[in-house]
């Protein structure tokens, strides 16, 4: 019986989604209908981990509202704001599932294709599996300087697939390594993943273009994540005591409808 079954049978999900949360109130309600729909057809039992990294909209909200109604929901709320990469780091942290897989907030990102992800994961041969974006999703100029981006960092700088982004699953071993690493500068999880020498592997999955709001991310701050992802994959360096993420400070315990079990 492989672990994943037997996850399932003793109550915990066979797969963890940590999505980072800041100012994607609108897509939330969303968002968790269509991955539970994904997971359903698929026959995954999952858990949906939001993390709110202190957005000023009213995220929170939404999510408590969503915990309330949902059995395998959970919210976790940074008490400052630490950045999309911190935020999933904070909710792999405390991921149940032996698959996890990280996703935005903003719907461009499809769970239909976490099922691909997680089918190819448990073939044997990757540790992580990327979604590849594909498609214009985004205006040409910032098309323009993200294939730049992937094509000269990625494909230059590390063994990464040129068209991985924060749309991945991994495997619970493979995260086991990821957790011992101790980052050089600003926590990347791209550059973690380089650093950690993971077997990799990307799935095209077609990316949509953005239903609520506008990205955090411009050209110069684009850069600036550049060269702290290629400082990330270059510099970072195991733990002397195996353990090496930093922890974020929470506002509030974690809400949900499972703590007193954990």
């Amino acid at each position: 019986m492989s672990e994943i079954a037997l996850r399932q049978i003793i109550g915990r999900p066979s797969l963890s989604i940590v999505v980072p949360v800041f100012r994607n109130a609108p897509s939330l309600a969303t968002l968790v209908e269509r991955i539970d729909a994904a997971m359903a057809a698929a026959g995954l039992s999952h858990e949906i981990l939001l993390v709110d990294d202190a957005s000023p909209d009213d995220s929170w909200a939404r999510i408590r509202t969503l915990a309330t109604a949902s059995s395998h929901l959970h919210g976790l709320r940074h008490a400052r704001n630490e950045g999309q990469h911190v935020a999933a780091m904070t909710g792999l942290t405390r991921a149940q599932g032996e698959i996890c897989v990280v996703m935005d907030a903003d719907l461009q990102d499809r769970p239909e294709a976490i099922a691909g992800m997680v089918a190819r994961l448990q073939q044997g041969d990757a540790e992580v599996v990327f979604a590849g974006r594909v498609g214009d999703y985004q205006s040409w100029p910032r098309m323009l300087s993200s294939r730049l981006y992937r094509h000269v960092l990625l494909g230059g700088l590390t063994r990464l697939p040129t068209d991985a982004g924060m749309y991945f699953a991994i495997t619970r071993s493979g995260l086991a390594r990821l957790r011992t690493l101790r980052p050089s500068g600003q926590p990347m999880l791209i550059g973690l993943l380089a650093a950690a020498g993971l077997r990799c592997e990307s799935l095209p999955a077609a990316r949509a273009e953005r239903e609520h709001g506008t990205s955090a991310y411009s050209s110069w701050r684009r850069l600036r994540s550049a060269l702290r992802m290629a400082r990330c994959a270059l510099f970072s360096a195991r733990a002397p005591d195996g353990s090496g993420w930093p922890q974020a400070v929470l506002a509030e315990p974690r809400i949900g409808p499972a703590e007193d079990r954990r």
